[in-house]
């Protein structure tokens, strides 16, 4: 069975934030069990670099409103 990984959403934000292109967000989003397309993931990379503060829809809507994250 696959290890779940379980982070709070300050962590993952924080992980978000680090990404250095559009790149980045889909590979960190595979790593953690969601799928992201290139298009949302300019569209996330877009906001994170504007200063956007991601709502929890937002968060969702990037990510298809499909995870695997559990946050704490």
């Amino acid at each position: 069975m696959a290890e779940q990984t379980i982070m709070t959403k300050e962590e993952f934000l924080k992980k978000l934030n680090k990404a250095k292109s559009p790149e980045e967000l889909i590979a960190l989003a595979k790593e953690n069990g969601v799928e992201l397309s290139e298009e949302k993931a300019k569209e996330l990379y877009d906001m994170l670099r504007s200063g956007t503060e991601l709502s929890d829809d937002a968060l969702e809507n990037v990510a298809g409103g499909r995870s695997t994250f559990m946050y704490i």
